[in-house]
């Protein structure tokens, strides 16, 4: 996650383990789980590089991309999901019907 030993956040994080270990948890059963229900990988990594793009989380929009390109994405799919505050491009990324969802990961 970045976060750097003998910090303030790695000292808050040493006291509160279970959290560090449940936000793993969850980071596994969106992006690695054992089985695939719902949206595909591709589109998860795409969400979650528009949404990192959108907040200016450099190390996050940058681990996105790579997860991304590993997914079989081409640059002009990584441009498309990487373009903060437009829904362009990715409507055509979109299994149907999920595309309503684009407004609300674009503001």
């Amino acid at each position: 996650a970045g976060i750097a030993p003998g910090s303030a956040l790695a000292a808050l994080r040493e006291q509160r383990p279970e959290a560090t270990q449940n936000a793993q948890a969850s980071y596994n059963a969106l992006f690695d789980p054992t089985t695939l229900v719902g949206l595909p990988a591709f589109e998860r990594f795409a969400i979650a590089l528009r949404v990192a793009s959108i907040h200016a989380a450099s190390e996050a929009t940058a681990h996105y991309r790579t997860r991304l390109l590993a997914a079989g994405a081409d640059a002009a799919t990584i441009d498309a999901a990487s373009t903060a505050g437009t829904t362009t491009g990715l409507s055509e990324l979109c299994v149907p019907g999920y595309e309503v969802f684009l407004p609300m990961i674009s503001r």
